[in-house]
C-alpha cells in the first residue's frame, strides 16, 4: 500500500511541475528586460511568495521521494539504506526551511 501511494505522489508532484517549469522559465527568458529592483519586489510580493513556496515546497518533496528510491534500487544494506535516506529527507527539509528563511528575508526588506 505505501509503495502505491509513494508511486501516485511521486507522479502527482511530476505532474505538478511541468507548469510550474514553464512559468519558471518564462519568467527566466524575460528577466533581462527587468530592473534588479523589481525583481526582488515581485518576488517579494504576495503572489511571489505564494509561488516560490508552493513551487519548492512540491519540488523538494519530489526530489526527496525520487532520491529514496534511488537509494533503495542502489543500496542494498537495510541499515545503510534508512540511514541514507533520513539524511536526504533532513538535507531537503534543511533546504525548504532554508528557500523560505531567504524569501523572509526578502520580503522583509521590500
Amino acid at each position: 500500500f505505501m509503495a502505491v501511494t509513494h508511486w501516485r505522489i511521486q507522479r502527482i508532484t511530476a505532474l505538478l511541475l511541468v507548469p510550474l517549469v514553464i512559468i519558471f522559465l518564462n519568467y527566466m527568458l524575460n528577466i533581462g528586460q527587468t530592473a534588479y529592483t523589481e525583481i526582488l519586489k515581485d518576488i517579494a510580493s504576495t503572489t511571489g511568495f505564494i509561488m516560490v513556496f508552493i513551487s519548492t515546497f512540491i519540488l523538494y518533496i519530489h526530489s526527496s521521494m525520487g532520491i529514496e528510491v534511488i537509494i533503495e534500487d542502489y543500496i542494498h544494506n537495510i541499515i545503510w539504506q534508512k540511514f541514507i535516506i533520513n539524511i536526504s529527507k533532513i538535507l531537503h527539509l534543511i533546504m525548504f526551511i532554508s528557500t523560505l528563511l531567504i524569501m523572509f528575508i526578502i520580503r522583509g526588506s521590500y
